[in-house]
């Protein structure tokens, strides 16, 4: 039996747990709410406990018995006036876990991508996040500005008057990648010595894609978050085979491929026309390459391109081309000043964009609504990046404008531009932070708190840890609404010892243990209230059947028949993703496996014969245990996925309070066994 160990070795897990360590320590403003619950518990860890951790949980798979180790809750986060966005929250050593699995793919791809010279082809490829070889590490370098600066800088550089661009628009880019692509790029895209030397290969991929299918409940997508590297890195790797084939799927008798410039999944490519080419020729010929693109992302990547978000353009002149530049690019630095014009009436003007922007932000008088802010709009938001700048805003004449402005806003229209408005919110001069009163007042009113925008709106308020107490009244008076919120719960959790040092969060699961949303949650409340990480088992639900059955399966020397832990750890795969029939079938098969062990049968074993094996050992309490076995063992042969009838009757897929009623009474039984089992081994 293979163990994901094989691939994740014990440097590569340390080595991940440092990165992340790294970045929280620099870090004293933390968006990402997963990882600012994260942090008091990161802080305490050590590289020896991370080592013990992974010799006791992570060398056997034993994690996989344990939801809250490997599996991550779901999140929905506010996108636009009503939308929302997926996010995964993990607890500390899944998130570790997960991060050391992207550190296998820069392992292993990254020594041959850094010896193509994409550039050469006119191929330039930029990523929030870099990866560089140190000491036989790999330390991690995120820095947005510049990447998406020179992005902007490549692209402006590569179009001149006279070319022809496309625009490319990837849909749910990071929730449509298919973990077997990513195997299949991971094996394509390395040295083989490379991959030989870290055990990858055709079979053993096969760990990572249950890895992915157990993080994420199906085969597409990877964790999103305010702050992932390891993410950054996938989803800039899976674009890779497009990077090899775009110079080959863009040949033209007309259209001669110039460059590419991408930006994770920003595409644009530019063409030089062949002098005297229509530009009825053009659009032909340029709809049949974005076919032929379109259909390799879809064939070969199974993602599908946004036909309505996709930029063709012929650039005819010179206006154009600053246009189309302006119309792309985003800023990322402050705004320049115009030569022909004075700092002060630069700022003046850059203030009443500014202002103009901000009073956007609330409801009208009319028959339709709806807000949407053109680029222009949304880069004159983040002039609150620039120094300069706000100090003008505290200009006394200026600063009472705005307030006033400020005072109108409706703050849940504010949640998709917030990361731009915080700054704002919290400008301080001289120890005083005037623009954070309508913030606060607007939180502390009448604001409906089941709206997902709000609690969005609070989170990043509070993102700056030493202004949470300023909201820790808002907080305790709509605790039963947001706590109810998936997102809203994790908040709120973030302030609940402001609100009340008392206060328990953690939620009692339901009959099974194992249930990954309540799994994750608990954890990850307890590893943040607690401020300590936990090696192992869950310390708040040790009175759980299932709970008192690992801690007498972890003392035991199981080894010598991985079966066992094979089983389990696909019974509790099955029950994440809601699969009972399957599950059900699978605690069979450990049940049966753990009788084998424990009382040296061969694989031709029969209930009757465990029932007399239990009987002579004293472990059958009665006739009721007796007859729960039989009927337990009938129910697996009635299992729909077992066979299709049994004496002519159709199989019954087994359902969850079936699972429920065996598991419990069963795992009761196998404590019993294993302490017997544990007695005999000390002996």
């Amino acid at each position: 039996m293979d163990y994901i160990s094989r691939l994740i070795s014990k440097r590569l897990f340390v080595n991940a747990y440092q990165i992340i360590d790294e970045y929280l320590q620099k870090s004293v403003v933390i968006h990402d709410v997963n990882l600012r619950l994260l942090k008091p518990c990161i802080s305490q860890l050590t590289k020896a406990k991370v080592e013990y951790y992974y010799d006791r949980y992570i060398e056997k798979d034993r994690f996989y018995l344990i939801p809250e180790l490997f599996a991550s809750d779901t999140v929905t986060i506010p996108k636009n006036l009503t939308s929302v966005r997926e996010y995964r929250f993990m607890s500390t050593y899944a998130y570790i876990l997960y991060n050391a699995i992207g550190l296998l793919f820069v392992e292993c791809c990254q020594p041959l991508i850094e010896e193509l010279d994409f550039r050469r082809k006119g191929i330039y490829v930029y990523c929030p996040t870099r990866f560089r070889s140190e000491n036989s590490s790999w330390i991690a370098k995120n820095d947005y500005r510049s990447e998406y600066s020179m992005f902007n800088q490549r692209f402006e550089d590569s179009v001149v008057s006279g070319d022809v661009v496309l625009g490319l628009d990837i849909s749910d880019y990071f929730g449509t990648m298919k973990h077997s692509i990513l195997s299949k790029i991971l094996l394509r895209y390395a040295k083989d010595s490379i991959l030989s030397k870290n055990n990858v290969n055709r079979e053993s991929v096969s760990l990572i894609e249950f890895y992915f299918r157990s993080l994420m409940d199906h085969e597409t997508s990877i964790p999103q978050g305010k702050k992932n590297f390891l993410s950054d890195y996938l989803g800039n790797l899976y674009l890779l085979p497009l990077d090899i084939k775009v110079s080959h799927l863009t040949q033209s008798e007309v259209l001669d491929f110039k460059a590419m410039t991408r930006y994770v999944d920003d595409i644009f490519l530019v063409f030089t026309p062949l002098v005297g080419t229509s530009k009825k020729r053009i659009h032909r010929e340029l709809l049949r390459i974005e076919q032929r693109l379109s259909s390799f992302i879809l064939e070969e990547l199974g993602l599908k391109t946004n036909a309505n978000k996709v930029e063709r353009q012929i650039v005819s002149t010179k206006k154009t081309r600053l246009a189309l530049i302006e119309r792309i690019k985003k800023r990322v630095s402050p705004a320049e000043e115009k030569p022909n014009e004075t700092a002060q009436s630069a700022m003046q003007k850059r203030f009443e964009s500014f202002r103009e922007v901000i009073g956007k932000f609330q409801f009208q008088e009319t028959n339709s609504f709806d807000l949407v802010l053109l680029k222009p709009e949304r880069e004159a938001l983040k002039d609150v990046f620039d120094g300069r700048f706000v100090s003008y805003l505290f200009k006394s004449e200026v600063k009472n404008n705005l307030l006033t402005i400020l005072s109108r806003i409706d703050i849940e229209l504010t949640a998709d531009y917030i990361n731009l408005l915080i700054p704002l919110f919290f400008a301080e001069r001289k120890g005083k932070q005037p623009f954070e009163k309508p913030l606060s007042e607007k939180l502390r009113g009448a604001l409906p708190f089941f709206d997902k925008r709000a609690i969005h709106v609070l989170s990043m308020a509070i993102a700056d840890q030493s202004k949470v107490e300023k909201y820790y009244q808002i907080v305790g008076k709509i605790a039963d609404c947001i706590d109810n919120d998936d997102y809203g719960k994790y908040v709120f959790v973030n302030m609940a010892k402001f609100v009340d040092a008392s206060f328990d969060p953690i939620r009692k699961t339901p009959t099974l243990y194992v249930n990954k949303e309540y799994n994750v949650f608990n954890r990850i409340v307890n590893e943040f209230m607690e401020r300590k990480p936990v090696h192992g088992l869950s310390v708040f639900e040790e009175e759980r059947t299932y709970i008192r059955f690992l801690q007498q399966l972890f003392k035991l020397d199981l080894r010598e028949n991985a079966a066992v832990l094979q089983q389990l750890k696909y019974y509790v795969n099955g029950l994440i993703r809601g699969e009972y029939h399957v599950a059900f079938n699978y605690f069979h098969n450990a049940f049966h496996e753990i009788c084998k062990v424990a009382f040296r049968m061969d694989d031709h074993c029969t209930i009757k014969d465990i029932i007399n094996r239990l009987h002579k050992s004293s472990l059958l309490a009665g006739m009721e245990e007796e007859m729960l076995l039989v009927k337990f063992y009938d129910r697996r042969n009635f299992n729909i996925i077992s066979h299709p009838s049994q004496k002519g009757a159709p199989a019954v897929m087994v359902g969850v309070q079936e699972l429920e009623y065996y598991a419990e009474s069963i795992l009761s039984l196998l404590v019993k066994i294993l302490k017997n089992m544990a007695i005999k081994q000390s002996a």
